[in-house]
């Protein structure tokens, strides 16, 4: 039979000479095409976008093939004021530098870097017998000391840098166990210490995580997620002005479980944005009837989700309550996203939402944020002003934040009232509205509220 020549195609490789038909080539091409594809998304997805370094799942597939892993787990401590004051960019340059360094001083290659997230990384390596655990720390303190003496950057962006670091050599949960050491050890603020001596202690720890996350997801599921109103006064008149949402669990007698308890496994977890889902939902439903301001919370962690987000406005959208609302944002939060929050803030604004600054005085305060963010209410943290009728420094901080928040224009509003000397110094030193058990305690219901706090008021 006579076959055209475009039909056929010569192959020739390094070992043979074929003839292929030409769909069957085309067959071929694409499925190596989509093959290289697969391994370009398979290698991506092993190295982390802003370092160009192997991830975590990179990290895990490594540790499972070997023996005797060993990892330096290390945290750039305060990495939050780095990206403020050098923007992502110049952090981006400051932390590579870092990398690049610590790479040469430990004499490994790139690859042995592994990416956790922006400030967190693990300098890996693999031994062929356990190495004693004196010389692993001995190494830590090594690079510990290594870092801590050097400032690192470029010429335009450059800051000094210090770390925490856990050495790690158990295999079994090696990642797991790494990162959990790690919190532990930042929150502690120590420099360096073996996983092995930290997990011990946290181990008890974790078994009451765990439990408290299940009881949290047993919460969400039974909806026993529920808002409270505590009463914000004015300072002058002492008549409620608005009211402030905060979140419990109900317990399954009835009584409410405190967020001290709760919130901060929450947010470790994955069930931090749902609660933050219901208490929106909740509480706009709530006021919507209502005649009066509230504020609810928010969390850098809310700020930088994007779903998050899309939920709030188009909650804003549906009950038509920005112009009544006050968002407090958390002062105690390390803010990861600066523009992100920036953004959110300018976004809220337009639709008339104001912004409070909530528990300032407290650990990531500072007046830029102020300058920044341009609040229109600063919530004078309750640490400060619960003993300021005592504590002369308290009094004296209390006194000085005032004054500047003036300058910026800003209503302030003191926390923790819990009795009248407080509240008269409170007062003389100029605070505009406050709030606390001495006058208003927490309730389900701001109709009762009110009515109580009225009946006390008249008798």
């Amino acid at each position: 039979p006579v076959i055209a020549k475009s039909e056929l195609f010569l192959v020739i490789s390094e070992k043979s000479i074929s003839v292929l038909p030409v769909k069957e080539l085309i067959l071929r091409v694409r499925s190596f095409a989509q093959m290289r594809k697969l391994y370009i998304q398979n290698v991506k997805a092993r190295i982390d976008p802003n370092y160009k370094l192997p991830n975590i799942q990179a990290l895990r597939e490594k540790v499972e093939k070997s023996l005797y892993p060993n990892g330096l787990f290390f945290q750039i401590r305060d990495f939050e004021n780095i990206t403020y004051l050098y923007g992502i960019e110049g952090s981006k340059i400051i932390v590579k530098d870092l990398l690049k360094k610590i790479t040469k001083f430990c004499e490994i290659s790139r690859n042995e870097i592994f990416v956790l997230n922006e400030d967190r990384f693990v300098i890996y390596w693999e031994s062929e017998e356990l190495i004693p655990k004196d010389k692993l720390l001995l190494f830590a303190k090594r690079v510990h000391k290594f870092v801590n003496r050097k400032s690192f950057g470029d010429k335009l962006f450059q800051s000094d840098i210090k770390i925490n670091i856990v050495a790690n050599q158990l295999k079994e949960n090696f990642v797991q166990i790494g990162i959990l050491s790690l919190k532990e050890v930042v929150k502690k603020n120590m420099s360096y210490i073996l996983a092995d001596n930290i997990y011990k202690d946290m181990t008890k720890n974790i078994e009451n995580t765990m439990q408290m996350i299940e009881y949290i997801d047993k919460a969400i599921e039974q909806n026993r997620v529920v808002p409270v109103y505590q009463a914000i006064m004015d300072t002058k008149t002492k008549e409620i002005y608005k009211y402030e949402c905060l979140v419990r669990i109900e317990r399954e007698d009835g009584s409410l479980m405190s967020p001290f308890f709760f919130l901060d496994i929450a947010k470790q977890s994955d069930q931090y944005p749902d609660i933050t889902r219901i208490m929106i939902e909740k509480t706009f439903s709530y006021m919507k009837d209502k005649n009066c301001e509230f504020s609810i919370n928010l969390s850098s962690i809310d700020m930088e989700n994007s779903e998050l987000l899309h939920f709030l406005f188009n909650k804003l959208a549906q009950y038509k309550l920005a112009k009544r609302l006050i968002i407090e944002l958390l002062e105690d939060e390390a803010i990861h996203n600066f523009e992100l929050v920036l953004k959110f803030i300018k976004d809220v604004k337009k639709l008339g939402v104001r912004i409070a600054i909530d528990d300032y005085g407290s650990g990531y305060s500072n007046l830029e944020r102020i300058f920044q963010f341009k609040p229109d209410y600063i919530k004078i943290d309750g640490s400060l002003i619960k003993n300021i009728d005592t504590d002369k420094e308290a009094k004296a901080m209390v006194k000085s934040i005032i004054y500047f928040s003036k300058e910026f224009k800003a209503k302030i509003i003191a926390e923790y009232i819990h009795n009248e000397d407080v509240f008269e110094v409170a007062k003389e030193l100029g605070t505009d509205e406050f709030q606390g058990y001495y006058f208003s305690p927490q309730g389900e219901n701001i109709d009762k509220i009110e009515k109580e706090y009225h009946d006390k008021k008249n008798n």
